[in-house]
C-alpha cells in the first residue's frame, strides 16, 4: 500500500533511516570477520569483570580471565610477530564441560 509520505517522497532519500544504518551494518559485519580471523585463544577470552578475578583468575565464574590490557596486548604481538588472517571457525572443545552438557 502506498502512503502519503512514501508518494511525497519520490525520487528523494528515503525516511526510513536506511541511509544510516548501511554504516553501522558495514562495521559490524567488519568486526565479525575480523574477531574470526585472529587466533581462537583471543577470540575465546573471557575478560575479567571484577577485581577479584584479576587477583585470583581461577576462581569461581571467573573462567581464567585475561583483563582488557592483556588482551590488546596479545593481538598487538600477534600482529607484530607476523600473524595474519587465518579464519578458525572451530568450537570450543572446552565448552560442553564449562556449561554441564
Amino acid at each position: 500500500a502506498r502512503t502519503r509520505l512514501f508518494l511525497s517522497n519520490k525520487g528523494k532519500k528515503a525516511n526510513d533511516g536506511t541511509d544510516r544504518g548501511a554504516f553501522l551494518l558495514a562495521a559490524v559485519l567488519l568486526a565479525c570477520i575480523w574477531i574470526f580471523s585472529i587466533p581462537p585463544e583471543f577470540r575465546r577470552a573471557y575478560l575479567c569483570g571484577s577485581e577479584r578475578c584479576v587477583q585470583d583468575r581461577s576462581a569461581y565464574l571467573c573462567n581464567d580471565c585475561m583483563t582488557t590490557d592483556e588482551w590488546k596486548q596479545g593481538i598487538a604481538d600477534y600482529y607484530r610477530n607476523g600473524g595474519g588472517i587465518k579464519f578458525d571457525f572451530s568450537i570450543d572443545p572446552n565448552s560442553k564441560t564449562k556449561f554441564g552438557k
